[in-house]
């Protein structure tokens, strides 16, 4: 490990993508509207990502012999239409960079018209919350020491150069057992005592390698050296094999109005990862079943819109015997996953594939673009 200035910049590369998939590399949007009104359109997508569009549109005074439109996408193809006798649009405007989603704050275009990023008009994120809550039952050790090494080496500086840079990120880790849902300050070898002063870390602390590192040695008492409440018997039986539904109850009230306090950030994203070489275990704290759809809802609450929210759920696809070891088929995992993955907010890793690298790589691409799409609360 080793130690970062955690300063937010924007590079041009996040791991596979940075700052957005720039749909201006591929086409312009609103280049150049030509001989009359012109509108571009520019509308990078990336897979399991928002596909949102950026669009410029110029108006001018004087007049011309015909008008063109041209429409540019990511796929670099452009038409033109000739119609007519119009008014010429001036020099046409540029969405600007980030995925085609956004224009550069906003944007505007000569000749009065203006580029819109993504749907909120412009605003890109700032901040990020990810939670990880990470089954550490006997099985997961290299899954585990994966976390610890290749993955987080890269991960906080990718973090901090999603959008155009975001200013900080606060990182919470738990267990797979939702009872408490209070975020880990414990490790296996005791207190981590984060500079935060709380049970959560932040991207400004000058030791959050060492955090880290102390709070992924995961304990089933890792909250102030509290057990976990998880019988992972009878009918509550694999209670501690339910990450999202951790998760889930992290964001929520009570765990994060009062354990978890200054947790989530106003007008952050939300990213959580759920792992598990087992499957979700869909029951409540009465053994009662849940539902996918519940889970997932009970997260997307704590952002008001899943616009808001980037799931990364890893676990098996299948029942096999992979680079980390053996892992069953999540179902269930797979089908809260699938709820993200149908709104652009979400992707599925399989372990029995190994590469969480890669993982979460593929990962940050969707938390990029989500970052220009973020819905103000």
């Amino acid at each position: 490990m080793f130690e970062r200035p955690w300063v937010a910049y924007c590079a041009a590369a996040v791991l596979v993508a940075a700052c957005g998939s720039n749909g201006s590399n591929d086409t312009q949007a609103g280049t150049d509207g030509g001989e009359g009104g012109g509108t571009g359109t520019s509308g990078a997508t990336t897979i399991a990502t928002s596909g949102a569009t950026a669009s410029a549109t110029s108006q001018g005074s004087a007049s011309a012999s015909g008008t063109s439109a041209s429409t540019g996408s990511s796929g670099g193809q452009t038409s033109s239409t000739d119609s007519g006798t119009g008014t010429t649009a001036g020099s046409g405007g540029t969405a600007g960079t980030g995925g085609g989603s956004q224009g550069t704050g906003g944007g505007s275009a000569t000749g009065g018209g203006t580029a819109t990023g993504g749907t909120t008009g412009g605003i890109v994120c700032t901040k990020v919350d990810v939670v990880f809550a990470v089954d550490n039952s006997g099985s997961m050790q290299q899954e585990i020491a994966a976390m610890q090494g290749p993955v987080f080496d890269a991960l906080p500086d990718q973090l901090l150069m999603v959008g155009n840079g975001i200013d900080e990120f606060h990182l919470g880790v738990k267990n797979a057992c939702p009872k408490p849902g209070y975020l880990h300050d414990t490790g296996d070898g005791g207190p981590c005592n984060f500079s935060t002063g709380k049970n959560w870390m932040s991207s400004d602390s000058p030791n959050l390698d060492a955090e880290y590192a102390c709070v992924m040695e995961l304990t089933d008492a890792g909250y102030m050296g509290m057990n976990d409440q998880c019988v992972d018997a009878g009918d509550l039986k694999d209670d501690d094999e339910q990450p999202a539904q951790t998760a889930a109850r992290v964001v929520s009230p009570p765990a994060v109005d009062q354990q978890n306090a200054g947790f989530l950030q106003d007008d952050a994203l939300l990213f959580v990862v759920a792992m598990t070489d087992e499957d979700e275990e869909l029951i409540d704290d009465m053994g009662n079943p849940l539902t996918p759809q519940e889970v997932a809802d009970r997260i997307i609450a704590a952002k008001g819109v899943v616009d808001n929210v980037v799931f990364l759920g890893i676990g098996g696809a299948s029942n096999c015997n992979g680079p980390y070891g053996s892992a069953n088929d999540a179902v269930n995992l797979q089908a809260i996953t699938q709820i993200f993955v149908d709104a652009d907010r979400g992707l599925f890793w399989d372990l029995c594939q190994g590469d969480l690298e890669t993982a979460f790589a593929q990962a940050i691409e969707i938390v990029d673009q989500a970052c220009f799409d973020i819905v103000p609360q």
